[in-house]
């Protein structure tokens, strides 16, 4: 999922595409705020510890109890000391103070964590879990890092994307195998990578295209190290492709390279990290679906990739 922390002021509202950046009907403190997307919905949370969400509601994904979209931000009532939240693709997700997670939305794959394997249009408690600092949601599943760094994921398996050595979906948490210092996890499409704080990367899960950027296209059910990276300070996934930006302000990425979404000049996949061309000053990437994106030291961002819908918010289409 896309993330960026960005000022937003009020405007009306609208249901029009737009190539260029638009006002949200919200004003909201930064940098205590984290703005988090999916497909069709959004949620941000305050600095006070509410979360608000707008967009796509057919599943109960905005959290206000009810399945009606809407164009302008919606308070998530039940939730009011989150730490950090995520937008998976038709639920969401909040870590809250107290350690505990809760999720709403589509649940029919597990993707709630409640062990009911329903749909819920208001939060639910995730089983288990007292100790979360992060959450991260994906296509299908969810991950948290806990305090003592170690990962659980919960949601559709069917390819190993949640790390615990099973191909099977998990209505409840389950732990990834061999991770006890992770300071960041991305729930992809059908992958997830952990940041450690060793500067390096696990990737697990789908590997058709070199998502996991171990060198292989197999897919694996328990995290394998990315190669030749141990010095990164933040971590995206796309669809089929993941990229870090490092410490000295590269940007590597690896899997799918097809629209030039690996940003090394080509359309060519790759199965291990290699360089994003003209970029030395990164200091964070965020990834949608067929782009990727980087915000500079100089607070400018560059993208690169797919450009259609005008995703590079350059005012052009590719």
């Amino acid at each position: 999922m896309l993330i960026f922390i960005m000022p937003i002021s009020a405007s009306s509202s609208t249901n029009t595409a737009s190539l260029m950046p638009v006002l949200s009907l919200l004003l909201f403190d930064a940098p205590k705020a984290k703005l988090t997307s999916s497909n069709f919905h959004s949620c941000l949370l305050l600095k006070t510890g509410r979360i608000q969400c707008w967009g796509s509601n057919s599943d109960g994904q905005l959290g206000n109890g009810t399945n009606n979209a809407m164009s302008a931000p919606v308070r998530v009532e039940a939730v009011s000391n989150a730490m950090d939240v995520a937008a998976g693709a038709f639920w969401s997700c909040a870590a809250l103070a107290s350690g505990r997670v809760q999720c709403w939305g589509r649940g029919g794959s597990g993707q709630l964590g409640d062990g009911l394997g329903a749909s819920s249009l208001t939060p639910v408690n995730v089983a288990g879990i007292n100790n979360a600092k992060k959450i991260s949601a994906g296509e299908g599943h969810n991950c948290a890092v806990l305090s003592g760094g170690g990962i659980q994921c919960w949601g559709k398996g069917e390819q190993g994307q949640l790390g615990n050595g099973g191909v099977i979906n998990s209505n409840i948490p389950v732990s990834v195998v061999g991770i006890n210092n992770a300071v960041e996890v991305v729930a992809g499409f059908r992958h997830s990578c952990a940041l450690l704080n060793s500067g390096e990367v696990k990737c697990w899960g789908d590997n058709a295209d070199g998502n996991l950027g171990d060198g292989s296209v197999i897919d694996s059910l328990v995290p394998v190290s990315v190669a030749n990276i141990n010095n990164a300070v933040s971590i995206s996934l796309g669809t089929k492709h993941s990229c870090a930006a490092l410490d000295d302000g590269s940007v590597k990425c690896w899997g799918n390279g097809v629209k030039g979404r690996l940003g090394d000049g080509t359309e060519n996949s790759a199965f291990m990290p290699v360089g994003v061309v003209g970029i030395n000053t990164a200091l964070h990437v965020a990834l949608g679906g067929e782009y990727s994106c980087a915000a500079l030291e100089n607070s400018k961002i560059k993208c690169w990739g797919a450009g259609s819908y005008g995703q590079l918010g350059n005012d052009d289409k590719n």
